[in-house]
Order: C-alpha cells, then sequence, then structure tokens
C-alpha cells in the first residue's frame, strides 16, 4: 500500500487561542472549586453547595459535570443558575481560574 502524497504547507499559521464561554453551562464543577472567590459565591448562592458537593461518590465526577449537569440531578435548583451564570461571566478573565 502506498502512503498518500501531500502537498507542502504553503505558510505557516501560529495557532492562537479562542476565547471560551465561561458560566454554568461550560465549566466543570471541579474547575470553578478551585478558585476561593468562586467557591465562596457558589456558597452564598446555593447554601450549603460544599457539602453538596463534598461526597466521596461525587468527587470523580466533579471533573465532568457542570453546574447545569448538578440541576439536572437535583442537586441545585435549577432557578439559581441564571443568576449564577450572570456572576460567573462577569469575572474578569484574569481572576477566573485556568482552564
Amino acid at each position: 500500500m502506498d502512503a498518500p502524497l501531500y502537498r507542502p504547507a504553503q505558510a505557516y499559521e501560529q495557532p492562537h487561542l479562542v476565547p471560551s464561554a465561561f458560566g454554568v453551562d461550560m465549566v466543570a464543577v471541579a474547575d470553578l472549586l478551585r478558585s476561593p472567590a468562586i467557591r465562596a459565591m457558589l456558597n452564598e448562592e446555593i447554601p450549603g453547595f460544599d457539602a453538596r458537593t463534598s461526597a466521596p461518590v461525587l468527587q470523580p465526577h466533579l471533573t465532568n459535570f457542570t453546574l447545569r449537569d448538578l440541576s439536572g440531578y437535583g442537586m441545585i435548583s435549577a432557578d439559581v443558575l441564571p443568576r449564577i451564570d450572570a456572576r460567573l461571566r462577569d469575572i474578569p478573565e484574569s481572576e477566573r481560574p485556568s482552564l
């Protein structure tokens, strides 16, 4: 079998990061909890949030679940998500946890 022939690249284009959305639908809970300020805000908006997310059975999933996912399982009310989303989007990019 012959390998395919590819034309040489015309010019190299430096890759660049594309800004991503930062909100309840896009960021994993574990990433949000790395920021003390965001953790405090979540505990303010969702009383007992630390206790709810510290269950050992839930810990491995926090890197995959967003706040919207947790609301789907009834862990938090969907009513607070728009307010949390607005507060998360107001956080300057320099103060957001690195993803």
